[in-house]
């Protein structure tokens, strides 16, 4: 969680020493429920997230990914709900016969768990 403060700029906000919010950062020392709520209050988020320490480890790449896998997902439902409501389509000239349009929905649909489950492993 970064504002674009330095330890010492964050320090005179919450008035408290450089030296105190180098120790939180190491997880060498815990602010108490005051400076917490201190915290939570500059930055704009609740004390679950503060405290929720996996929320430090995502990183800028994951963030890219979890977006192209969302990007990913919405184009093959997108894709679907074409395919489930559209009478007609064809493929290469020839008109998908419902079993052909049945396969790729199947098959779009198990490509929608593999991302999902790549999605879930991040």
């Amino acid at each position: 969680m970064k504002k674009g403060l330095t330890q010492s700029q964050l320090a005179d906000l919450l008035n408290i020493s450089a030296s105190s919010v180098g120790m939180y950062e190491q997880g060498r020392r815990e602010p108490n429920n005051d400076m917490l709520f201190k915290i939570c209050k500059l930055f704009g988020v609740s004390s679950d997230y503060i405290l929720d320490k996996s929320c430090f480890e995502i990183d800028n790449s994951n963030l890219e990914k979890i977006s192209e896998r969302k990007e990913i997902l919405n184009a093959i439902s997108e894709f679907i709900v074409m395919l489930k409501n559209y009478e007609n389509l064809t493929l290469d000239g020839v008109i998908l016969t419902k079993p052909e349009k049945e396969k790729m929905i199947f098959e779009l649909e198990k490509a929608m768990r593999k991302v999902i489950g790549e999605h879930n492993s991040l």
